[in-house]
């Protein structure tokens, strides 16, 4: 770090004439009104924080980030699955693998078919960004927000308050 310069995401302190965050990603030198800045926030604007994650729920970034409980139950279901059409096993288990890497573009952002061009996958568009900013771009996180989401109904027995607000029992 160099002059106490700190990354504007994050706020990690950054190397002298970093163009990117050694942290998080962001970039640190592409600001301003420059045509690499408006490439790469325009990315951000559709993959980050805009309607692919909200049309696509993706529940994880990468398929790594996949927990193994997660794996394990796709696993079952997918080798249930094949069990049932008697198949001998080594022709199951390469049925299970297919339908993981199925299961990787529904649920993994950057394996995800980019809501913009169907031809190509959120990787590959983060991979075009960055050939044309001149670095790596690292999708940290992202945040997805549903209407009525976290919102709990109450239960309750009306006939039971009412009762209990004109005093019986």
């Amino acid at each position: 770090m160099t002059g106490g310069v700190a990354c504007g995401s994050c706020g990690t302190g950054l190397r002298e004439n970093a163009k990117f965050c050694d942290e998080c990603g962001a970039p640190t030198a592409v600001t301003g009104d420059t045509a690499e800045y408006k490439q790469v926030t325009a990315l951000f604007a559709d993959v980050v924080r805009s309607m692919h994650i909200a049309a696509t729920d993706p529940r994880y970034i990468r398929k790594e980030d996949v927990t193994a409980e997660d794996l394990e139950r796709e696993k079952d279901i997918y080798r249930a699955q094949a069990a049932q059409t008697g198949k001998p096993a080594p022709v199951i288990e390469k049925i299970v693998e297919s339908g993981l890497k199925t299961y990787y573009k529904e649920v993994c952002l950057l394996e995800q078919a980019f809501i913009h061009d169907s031809g190509k996958s959120v990787a590959q568009a983060v991979k075009e960004a960055e050939g044309k900013v001149g670095g790596p771009i690292k999708v940290a996180g992202f945040l997805r927000y549903a209407l009525g989401e976290g919102i709990e109904k109450q239960e309750s027995d009306f006939a039971a308050e009412v009762a209990a607000a004109s005093g019986q029992k």
